[in-house]
Order: C-alpha cells, then structure tokens, then sequence
C-alpha cells in the first residue's frame, strides 16, 4: 500500500473498492445477459410453434370454408354422399370433405379416416346449409 508520511493514500482504497464494485457489476451483467438469451432462444422456439400451429389452422379453415362454398353453389345435392338416404349436414375436418348423414359421418370418424380422400380425420362439423 502506498503511504504519504506514514498514512495510506485514501484514493487507493476507493479505487480498489471501485475495482471490485466494477468485476461484481460485470459478472451480474454476464449472467444477466447469458440468461436473457437463453430467454430470447426459448420465446423464439414457443415463436416458431405458435405460427406454424396458426398456419395450420388457417389451411384447415381454408378447406373447411371451400366445402361450404361449394355446398352453397350446390343446391341440389343434399343428401349424404354415402348412403345417399339422409340429408348430408357434416364435414370432416381437417381435409374438408362432407356431406355426410350424422350415422355415415359418426362412422368414418370412429374409423379415423375420410370417406372420399381416406385422410386422417380429426373431428367433424355440423354444416347449416
């Protein structure tokens, strides 16, 4: 320690307490800064999940919405496309494809595949033409 006629230099002491201040405050702000990217890498990963989710759900509204177009510019056909007996009034989703009675669309849901495209189906709609 540095002395001036016998006593230590006070601007010695604030420096180093400064200097041991400043390596505290640059570990925190290290930390900090390795946590907010860890932060940053999980919200973009929850990110890329939720768009794609979104994407996929605008795609099945899309096809859903298509069907009822379709239904609705044909007025003739009403009946199931199955059984050809009742009146069709469900769509599958996600694939779209309907027309179905409540007994023939409760069926291929059981089965877990679409009449016409033998896709996955994963639930139906009520349709009100």
């Amino acid at each position: 320690m540095y002395r001036v006629l016998g006593k230590p230099r006070p601007y010695y002491c604030l420096c180093l307490l400064l200097y041991k201040m400043d390596e505290n405050l640059s570990e925190q702000y290290s930390t900090l800064a390795k946590k907010l990217h860890e932060k940053t890498t999980s919200f973009d990963e929850v990110l890329r999940t939720l768009t794609h989710i979104n994407s996929d759900l605008r795609d099945r509204c899309e096809k859903v919405l298509n069907t009822l177009a379709t239904l609705n510019g044909s007025k003739s056909q009403k009946t199931c496309s199955v059984c050809c007996a009742r009146e069709g009034d469900t769509v599958f989703t996600p694939c779209g494809h309907g027309l179905y009675c409540a007994g023939c669309a409760g069926r291929g849901e059981r089965r877990g595949r679409c009449h016409a495209c033998r896709g996955a189906v994963e639930g139906t709609l009520r349709v009100y033409v």
